[in-house]
Parts: C-alpha cells; sequence; structure tokens
C-alpha cells in the first residue's frame, strides 16, 4: 500500500501544482494584459484642450482696442509742417469707449503726417481743375490709396479752389465716399481747418453706433425701446444664399414675365462687388418662379374705392404660407429670400396698410433676418392687360435696397454741420462698410468665444464625448485666431484682425458641429454593463475561483514549508 501510495500521491500533487500554476499564469495574464488591452482600446479618446484660455475668454470676448489711423496731408501752393496740427489733433482725439454691459471696446487715434511727392502733388494740383468733386475724389483715391480703418484728411488751401467749380462743393469739408476727406484751409497754421478735421474724425470715421448697436446685441441686453435696425439685421456668416421668386397665384388670368439675369447683372452685381460689400461673405443667387401659390390673406377695398390694401398685420400669416413652399438648396448659409408677387385681377391693385386709420399705402415691406416682398401691380404693365412684364429695372434697386438694410448698411448718411457727405455712385460709401466690417468683426470674435466655451463646458460635463486630433486642431486654431484680431486690432490692422475674426467663427464653429464628437454620446454607462457583462461573466467566473483556488494552495504549501523548516 505504502509503496502504490507514495507514486499515486506524487502524481496528484505535481497534477495540482500544474493546475494550480495554470490558473496563476492566466490570472497574471488576464491582469497584466488583458485588463489593460481591454481598457486602453475601449476608452473614449479626448484629446487635450487649452481650457484655462477658453474659459479667460469670458473676460473680454471682444476685441479690447480698435485702432483707427488718420492721415493728414496737405495740399498747398507753399510747404508747410504739419507736426503741429498732427499733434494738436493727437490730443484731442481722446481715446474714447464703448460699452454694454461687462463688454467693452476703446478707440485709440493713431495721427500721422503723410507728405506728398513732387508727382502725386502736380497730379492733385491739376486734378483741381476738375468739373465735380466726384472727379477730384477720384483722382485723390487713386493717388492715396487706403485699407479698411485707414482715413485720409486733405488740407486744401482756399486759394486753389477758389473760382473753381470745386470750391462751391468745397465750403467747410467734404467727405467722399472713399477714405478720405477734404478740409478748406484758410490759415497758414490750419488753426481754422483743426474743427472741421476733428468733427469729420469723430462724426464720420470714429462713428460709435454701429459697434454700440452690436455689442448690446452681443452682450444680450434688452433694451427698453425696440432697435429695429439691431433686430433686422443679419448675423455674421461666411456667406449669404439670395433668392428672388416671382408669386403668380393665377397664371390663367395673367402671363408673367420677367428678366431677372439682367437685372441681377445690371443692379445687384455692382452693389455686390463693392469692396465692403463683397468682404462680408460670399453670396449664391438663384432665382425661380411658382404658379398656383395659395398665399393667406384677406383684401379689403379702399375707402376711395380704387383698390385694395391689406393690414401689415395680416404680414405674418401670409409670409408663413409661402415660406413653407420657397423651400431652400443645400446650403449652410443663411438663406435670404426677395419675392415679387403678383395679385389677382379681383384685388388688384394691392397695396399695405399699417394700420385701418393709416391712409399710407405702400406695396413694399421688409422682413427681419428673412428678405423682402414687393407687390407688383397690373397697374405698371404698358402692354396688353393679361401680360404682366415685370420692370426688374425698378424693382431690383428697391430689393438692394432691402438688402443693405439687411446687412446693416445704414440708408442715410449721419449729419454733420457745414460738411458735405457724397453717398457715391452705388449709395455705399467704403467708410460706412468699414464699419459694418468692424461690426461684423466685433459679432464674430464674440460668436466664437461663446462656441468654444460652450463646447470646453459641455465636453467637461459630458466625458464620454469624444475629443479627435481634428477637433484639438480646430480648437486651437480658432483660439489663435482669437489672439492674433485682438492683437491686430489693437495696432491698427483691422483688414487682418477681420480675415483673423472670420477663420476663428469658422474654426469655432466646425469644432462644435464636427460629427465624431457624438460618436459615443447615446452609448451610455449602462449600455455598457448590458454588452460586457454576458460577454466576461462566463470567462471571469471560473479564473475567479481557480485563481482564489491557487492562492489557497500557495499560502498552503508556504505553510507546509515553514513547519518543515522548523521541524528539522
Amino acid at each position: 500500500m505504502c509503496v502504490l501510495e507514495a507514486p499515486y500521491r506524487m502524481v496528484s500533487t505535481e497534477s495540482s501544482s500544474r493546475q494550480y500554476f495554470s490558473a496563476l499564469s492566466v490570472l497574471g495574464v488576464v491582469v497584466l494584459v488583458g485588463v489593460p488591452v481591454w481598457w486602453k482600446t475601449t476608452e473614449v479618446y479626448r484629446c487635450p484642450l487649452p481650457y484655462e484660455e477658453i474659459v479667460g475668454l469670458r473676460a473680454q470676448q471682444v476685441p479690447p482696442v480698435r485702432a483707427l489711423t488718420v492721415w493728414v496731408t496737405q495740399l498747398s501752393s507753399s510747404v508747410r509742417e504739419l507736426d503741429d496740427m498732427v499733434q494738436q489733433m493727437q490730443r484731442e482725439l481722446v481715446d474714447g469707449s464703448v460699452s454694454a454691459s461687462n463688454v467693452r471696446i476703446r478707440t485709440h487715434y493713431v495721427v500721422k503726417p503723410r507728405q506728398l511727392g513732387s508727382t502725386d502733388k502736380e497730379k492733385l494740383m491739376s486734378a483741381l481743375q476738375s468739373n465735380t468733386m466726384e472727379d477730384f475724389s477720384a483722382e485723390v483715391a487713386k493717388l492715396l490709396p487706403s485699407q479698411l480703418g485707414h482715413y485720409t484728411l486733405v488740407l486744401v488751401d482756399s486759394g486753389l479752389v477758389e473760382n473753381r467749380p470745386i470750391g462751391k462743393e468745397l465750403s467747410h469739408g467734404y467727405v467722399s465716399h472713399y477714405r478720405h476727406a477734404l478740409v478748406l484751409n484758410k490759415n497758414k497754421d490750419f488753426s481754422d481747418s483743426l474743427p472741421t478735421a476733428l468733427k469729420i474724425v469723430r462724426g464720420i470715421y470714429g462713428d460709435r453706433k454701429q459697434l454700440e448697436k452690436t455689442l448690446k446685441s452681443t452682450a444680450g441686453l434688452q433694451q427698453e425701446r425696440v432697435d429695429l435696425e439691431s433686430m433686422r439685421q443679419l448675423r455674421a456668416a461666411q456667406g449669404y444664399q439670395i433668392s428672388f421668386t416671382l408669386l403668380n397665384p393665377n397664371p390663367s388670368e395673367v402671363e408673367t414675365t420677367w428678366n431677372i439675369e439682367e437685372a441681377t447683372q445690371q443692379v445687384l452685381m455692382p452693389f455686390l462687388e463693392h469692396p465692403g460689400v463683397a468682404s462680408l461673405g460670399k453670396y449664391s443667387i438663384s432665382s425661380q418662379v411658382f404658379y398656383y401659390t395659395d398665399v393667406k390673406f384677406k383684401s379689403r377695398k379702399n375707402k376711395a374705392g380704387l383698390g385694395y390694401h391689406i393690414l401689415s398685420s395680416q404680414l405674418p400669416p401670409m409670409i408663413s404660407s409661402i415660406e413653407s413652399k420657397l423651400g431652400s438648396l443645400v446650403s449652410q448659409l443663411p438663406s435670404l429670400h426677395f419675392l415679387v408677387y403678383i395679385p389677382k385681377l379681383s384685388e388688384s391693385p394691392l397695396s399695405i396698410l399699417p394700420s385701418s386709420k393709416s391712409d399710407q399705402h405702400t406695396d413694399t415691406f421688409l422682413i427681419p433676418q428673412w428678405g423682402g416682398v414687393v407687390f407688383y401691380n397690373h397697374g405698371n404693365v404698358t402692354s396688353d392687360p393679361d401680360i404682366v412684364d415685370v420692370r426688374m429695372e425698378r424693382v431690383m434697386p428697391v430689393f438692394v435696397k432691402q438688402l443693405k438694410l439687411l446687412l446693416g448698411i445704414p440708408s442715410e448718411l449721419p449729419p454733420i454741420s457745414d460738411v458735405k457727405l457724397s453717398n457715391g455712385p452705388l449709395g455705399i460709401t467704403d467708410w460706412q462698410a468699414d464699419h459694418v466690417l468692424i461690426a461684423k468683426m466685433v459679432e464674430s470674435v464674440s460668436m466664437a468665444s461663446t462656441t468654444l466655451i460652450s463646447l470646453v463646458s459641455l465636453l467637461d460635463k459630458v466625458k464620454n464625448m469624444v475629443i479627435s486630433d481634428h477637433i484639438q486642431a480646430e480648437v486651437e486654431s480658432s483660439l489663435n485666431s482669437i489672439k492674433q484680431c485682438y492683437q491686430m486690432s489693437a495696432e491698427g490692422d483691422l483688414d487682418a484682425a477681420y480675415t483673423l475674426a472670420k477663420q476663428a467663427m469658422d474654426s469655432a464653429e466646425t469644432a462644435f458641429f464636427d460629427p465624431s464628437i457624438l460618436e459615443l454620446l447615446y452609448f451610455p454607462d449602462d449600455q455598457k454593463f448590458a454588452i460586457y457583462i454576458p460577454l466576461f461573466l462566463p470567462i471571469s467566473v471560473p479564473i475567479l475561483f481557480s485563481s482564489i483556488a491557487a492562492i489557497k494552495w500557495l499560502k498552503t504549501l508556504r505553510t507546509n514549508s515553514a513547519q518543515k523548516l522548523k521541524s528539522d
């Protein structure tokens, strides 16, 4: 028995040892290799983001300084020093600030002298013989080019324009639709031209109204008085989708034709190609014609018995019924709709009344941040009454005026005493476009900052959101563009600041709306347990029990070895 028992126990002991060592080996592989690999392959990929810098944008979401550069030059028969004039203007032009809530921008003026070369001076002297001030201003713009935020004051001696055609238009000052102004000078020390020059710089080039409206909109303040201009202006965007639509509710009664292509090329495109308007973004233009469109409104007969009208209160349901049929092209750009509505014969001519007590009829109306509508009545035709030829050369200027208001371009020039202002051939000046561009720069930077703050706040709350390398790059690019925009704005390079602001907004929105950020958003922890428990539980239970048995065996083995050593 003993002979047989000893080998049997030896075999049993060796078999048990192999089982226990195998169990411990499996446990080691699972703990040292399996768990780290599983943890690494199932973790949410999150690149580090500059959280502190982005959160720091709350304190200053707009450029802190807006620097405007004013160049002063002279046009006289004798050469005089401009240093005293420049120094006086620099002292008078004290920095001012525009603020709304916790948002504040300081305007800093930089006044510099600009000496004319002999060739340029001769050309300007020759241009003084121009018949109109517009012709002379065009020559000045060629010889003294400028950029966004840079303006030129030309001090003209009164003796040079006396008894000349342009002298009648230059009583004290003349502000061109370019980025320069002419100031009449009668004294050798420029003392009489200083008040007019300061008036032009403060009231025209440094105008704060547009910027103040943008800051209030940015700060989200609720104004006591409704600001119609702020309500109707479009938000800053990379571009706009412009759509023209002709609505003919009953083509069986009236046939319509319109030459939209010619009107677009001759009237709309020159406006959109203006450097200031073109800088606001890209424009995509389309046109369409709708027939048998059911427009929901009820017209009423005028008191005089001639024609029909609808009240302004009926316009919202009318636009809602039309908008559902307009559709839009596949584009991420904001859409602008301009409609030409041909009234039915039974309700023509049709007009709009502000209220039942008013007698001021109109056939056009503007819809804030949406577009405009024109009622084209049949009385405008000069041919067969059954055929309406829409005279787009008359309608398109109305649409252009409405588009100006939607883009934030003022329809009227600011009044300044003793100073004549030129509106330009397109109804928009370079300095008006500058005000809009600066406001859009501020708005773009604010939107970019708000987007980045919202993004990092969301990512900090929801831990299973993916932060890919692409999102990290876009966030860092937007943050760097914001910093550089602040720097360029303070240095007076507003062209570069505007470009950087648009880049910052584009990168921030690209990061915020990246599809990969939502890959694991709808994969909560309870679903993870529902997937992993059926997979790992059948495997982990045998490993767990065998590991416990192996650990007990090791403890027993260690105890037996200690007792054996003690007995020896």
